[in-house]
């Protein structure tokens, strides 16, 4: 069962949150070290998002919902993501001048 629902995640949820990142730093023509810093980000909080998922049917369930629907930017899942991901979206919100998930 837990493999059934880290593949949903992972099509659901890491999938457009890595999607979403990347058109970010495209959009941004952002510098080399803050490329580096999302895309540690985006590696590290795959695993995480995996494994509360194993742990939280409902948590994952609701998530990839709300994530595959537009309900929930994908961003907005680094927030409680490891280090690298604060930074990561500290940065992203300094070369934008929004928070992440405005439009």
């Amino acid at each position: 069962m837990s493999d059934f629902i880290a593949a949903l995640i992972a099509f659901f949820v890491i999938d457009p949150l890595t999607a979403e990142l990347d058109g970010k730093l495209a959009g941004l023509k952002s510098s080399p070290e803050t490329a580096a810093i999302v895309r540690e980000c985006a590696g590290a909080i795959g695993p995480q998002l995996i494994e509360k998922a194993s742990g939280d049917y409902w948590w994952a369930a609701t998530t990839a919902f709300s994530v595959a629907t537009g309900l929930t930017a994908p961003e907005s899942l680094l927030a409680d993501g490891p280090a690298c991901c604060q930074t990561a979206l500290s940065l992203m919100k300094g070369e934008t001048g929004k928070e992440a998930g405005e439009v």
